[in-house]
């Protein structure tokens, strides 16, 4: 729960002499459940059946937060018309329900809500039985918009997962790629062809956020761009779509950064960064990606040679709203703590840098331990970069004994070839140049995996370079990250 929500609890259902509040109060403090802890608490009855009293408090939380979602999404809005509906004819008050019902479709269907109305008209089939009992008409018409309405949802969804398709395809890709293999993945995906004529406006703006990525995968960064300059420009022109669709308009943003950086557009990288961390801050279920946008202020800082400023005045906020929020095990988190760790590393503050490390080395997340894998290799960079190579060694005998990835799995091969070249740089630092030219050019035969795809992210291509190169990684990032872009 968010400290808005315990706080709504608190107020509205919370009591002194209520021992369902002072289970919650104990259960809170704790940072991991502790049962016993919790029985020791407690005496009698509630020591006794405290499964019954935590199942009770779990429909008292749940009861809370549906009052407290009430009117802030506007799902929660839809639900809410539907229910009241249903209370207004329960008391046969059917003229005032036919408003509220109608309120409640035309709320959907100005926000093209589909997915909502089959219930609606559900509902007005049974006040159309209450109301008269000459339905056949009636009924015939409700049927077909319940399919019209069913078709519009479907295709509508359609591409939205073509369009979900296309973007994973973006998001790990670090390079642009032949208009040939695009067009084999867009048969794949068998992309519904533009429509002629009128179009609803989320299809149409699906469709300049599938033209747009589109452009960013061959590499045509000029013209995506502008195309979702355009889309950023549309859902600020209409807020309710951003309310619709917060998934794509933040997609756009996140684009919009990334193409600001590769085409040197630094003011706009600002305004979208700014953008994207004002509407996270706003909208509880996107509270995780405030740490993606952190990052990429991190990266402007970097560019911008203002490191210092950024650690001493927004870091702090950043780290306070994860540990507020509990965001520590979020991925977006943990991509944060890696910026952090490279942060530190060019300011000189290594000890600060390896507690990041450590920090995205406790990620638990099964689905995700290439995150774990990462934050290893950024500490054994922080090491080199001391240099460090008594705790170096120690630190490679330590993880290599443990195992990260299963047979397989596809960062296997990566993770593998860096502990080898780790291994040998620690064993013999003189060969230290030909070793980062043999795994450079390991590198650039690899397919991309999650962990080479974070490798190159967190520009650690440049630190193998500034190695060759024989310089140290800080001097090399700040004067080539730039160019790496």
């Amino acid at each position: 729960m968010s400290p808005a929500e315990k706080r709504y609890f608190k107020r509205h259902y919370g009591s002194e002499s209520n021992t369902l509040t002072h289970l919650y109060d104990a259960i809170n403090l704790q940072k991991e459940y502790n049962e016993e802890s919790i029985k020791a608490q407690f005496t009698g009855k509630v020591a006794i059946n405290l499964k019954v009293y935590k199942f009770q408090l779990e429909q008292l939380l749940l009861k809370s937060l549906s009052s407290h979602r009430h009117f802030s999404t506007l799902g929660s809005k839809i639900r809410l018309g539907i229910e009241h509906f249903e209370i207004l004819t329960e008391k046969n008050l059917l003229k005032m329900a036919e408003k509220q019902l109608a309120k409640t479709k035309q709320l959907c269907l100005n926000n093209e809500q589909y997915v909502y109305l089959p219930a609606i008209l559900e509902k007005e089939s049974y006040l159309n039985q209450i109301k008269s009992n000459d339905l056949h008409i009636k009924e015939l018409k409700i049927h077909e918009k319940a399919e019209y309405y069913s078709k519009k949802m479907i295709a509508h969804y359609e591409q939205a997962a073509r369009l979900d398709a296309l973007i994973d395809l973006y998001l790990k890709k670090t390079t642009s790629i032949s208009q040939a293999k695009l067009d084999y993945f867009l048969e794949k995906l068998n992309i519904i062809p533009r429509r002629n004529g009128s179009v609803p406006e989320s299809d149409q703006l699906l469709q300049n956020i599938f033209i747009a990525i589109q452009k960013y995968l061959l590499g045509d960064y000029k013209i995506a761009f502008i195309g979702l300059e355009e889309v950023v420009a549309y859902f600020k022109q209409h807020k309710k779509q951003i309310e619709n669709f917060p998934h794509y308009y933040l997609i756009a943003l996140r684009c919009l950064i990334d193409g600001a950086f590769h085409l040197e557009k630094f003011d706009e990288a600002q305004k979208y960064i700014q953008e994207g961390i004002q509407f996270t801050k706003k909208n509880e279920p996107y509270y995780n990606r405030i740490p993606l946008f952190a990052s990429y202020q991190i990266r402007l800082r970097i560019k911008n040679n203002q490191l210092p400023s950024f650690m001493e005045e927004d870091a702090p906020a950043f780290y306070n709203f994860i540990e507020e929020l509990e965001l520590e095990h979020e991925l977006h988190t943990q991509l944060f703590y890696g910026w952090m760790a490279i942060a530190h590393l060019l300011m000189e503050e290594n000890e600060a840098a390896q507690s990041y490390c450590q920090k995205i080395q406790s990620f638990e997340d099964g689905e995700n331990t290439f995150v774990k894998a990462l934050g290893r290799i950024l500490e054994f960079v922080m090491y080199f970069e001391k240099p460090d190579f008594q705790k170096m060694s120690s630190f490679l005998t330590r993880i290599k004994s443990e195992k990260v990835f299963k047979s397989g799995d596809e960062n296997k091969g990566f993770y593998k070839a860096f502990l080898k070249f780790a291994d040998r740089l620690a064993t013999n630092p003189r060969t230290a140049k030909q070793l980062a030219t043999d795994l450079l050019q390991q590198l650039a035969e690899s397919n991309l995996s999650p962990l080479l795809q974070l490798f190159r992210a967190y520009k650690l291509d440049l630190w193998l370079q500034s190695i060759v190169d024989e310089a140290s990684f800080g001097s090399y990032f700040n004067a080539t990250e730039l160019q790496a872009n």
